[in-house]
């Protein structure tokens, strides 16, 4: 299928573009890199969830069992003769904080169990601290009252408290009715103008459509081969409108051939800003969903170290993946070299006791 291409040349009727006719080429080219790169993500996020179902989750998986292995041999450790009080502190400290991130990942008794038995405050007390911490940030960020057993277990359950507390009617005094909102005569004026130019934009847009169905109708055609043809050509153009997708339009009116690029020059500085915003608002629409795909990057996924390109995410997955088999490799290898007491000494008398700081231990 080809692609054929909306620009407005300076050669064409005049030696300079206007603001309209530059603003124009400058929506179209965004919009053109902007489907590029969207076609490139879509490409690509097959292949990256393959891998990372096929190969990241499955060493991660090891590397987290080896981990819960590791603890329990320290755990073992802890509790032989031969070390001393300050090493078994370290120990200690060293077992809290890997079976602190593995809690992270689920919690079983035998984990929270540990945790409780080498760390100074148990699992549970942290964690109705971390509830009441939560909760005072939230009275005191919305300006509500949250009851002693209220639910804040899950990011789904703190939006939906704090909606019913916000947006749901309170047993109190019934309040007085706001007062009519005053408006200037500047803002109704900019309002009146904002509603014509979206009336506008859509009358435009729907103008190009109809168009569009008039020539291309495939009813109307008697040559069989032709009425294939308009078939293909409307379903592309029915699916343009219903997405308000103007570039596709006028690509498909170059295509069909009811206008050609000096029309698209001849565009009257009216209808080039109506054009101008529905154009705007596609680059926008589209600047969400690659946002959107970014920001799948930022939480859960292996990594979140810069804005994410699909060029890229690639070769940072594998790396990720090397990076998680050399760790479990270390770790398979102190399960063994470490049930030896002198080389277990050895090593943590390298080992500094720093509760914020990840552990360096493996």
């Amino acid at each position: 299928m080809t692609q054929h291409t909306i620009r407005i040349a300076s050669s064409q009727g005049t030696a300079t573009l206007s603001k309209g006719q530059k603003t124009f080429n400058r929506l179209i080219k965004k919009i053109e890199d902007q489907r590029k790169l969207l076609q490139v993500w879509q490409d690509t996020l097959p292949r990256f969830q393959a891998r990372r179902v096929a190969e990241y989750a499955p060493a991660v998986n090891a590397y987290n069992q080896l981990r819960e292995d590791f603890v329990r041999m320290l755990d073992a450790a802890h509790g032989a003769t031969g070390l001393t009080k300050t090493e078994r502190a370290k120990l200690s400290d060293i077992i809290a904080s890997i079976v602190n991130e593995l809690l992270d990942l689920g919690e079983t008794p035998e984990l929270i169990a540990l945790y409780d038995t080498h760390n100074e405050v148990s699992f549970a007390e942290e964690e109705q601290m971390a509830a009441e911490s939560d909760k005072a940030l939230l009275q005191d960020m919305f300006g509500i009252e949250l009851e002693d057993d209220s639910e804040l277990n899950t990011p789904e359950e703190v939006a939906a408290l704090v909606r019913k507390k916000l947006f749901e009617p309170q047993d109190a005094e019934p309040m007085e009715p706001p007062r009519p909102r005053k408006v200037s005569a500047r803002t109704r004026a900019r309002e009146a103008r904002e509603k014509e130019e979206a009336q506008g934009a859509s009358q435009s847009i729907r103008e190009v459509f109809r168009k569009l169905a008039s020539g291309l109708h495939p009813d109307r055609e008697t040559d069989p081969a032709e009425r294939t043809r308009k078939t293909a050509l409307m379903q592309r153009v029915n699916a343009a409108y219903e997405k308000n997708d103007l570039l596709a339009l006028l690509q498909l009116q170059l295509e069909a051939e009811q206008i050609d690029h000096a029309d698209i020059a001849a565009l009257s500085e009216s209808r080039l800003k109506h054009y101008n915003k529905v154009l705007t608002e596609q680059a926008m629409e589209l600047d969400m969903e690659l946002a959107s795909i970014e920001a799948s990057f930022n939480s859960g996924d292996p990594f979140s170290r810069r804005r994410v390109h699909p060029a890229l995410v690639l070769q940072w997955l594998d790396q990720d993946i090397a990076q998680i088999k050399a760790a479990t490799a270390d770790i398979r290898h102190d399960l063994t070299a470490l049930l030896d007491i002198k080389r277990l000494k050895a090593k943590l008398r390298h080992y500094r006791i720093e509760r914020d700081d990840e552990v360096r231990f493996l």
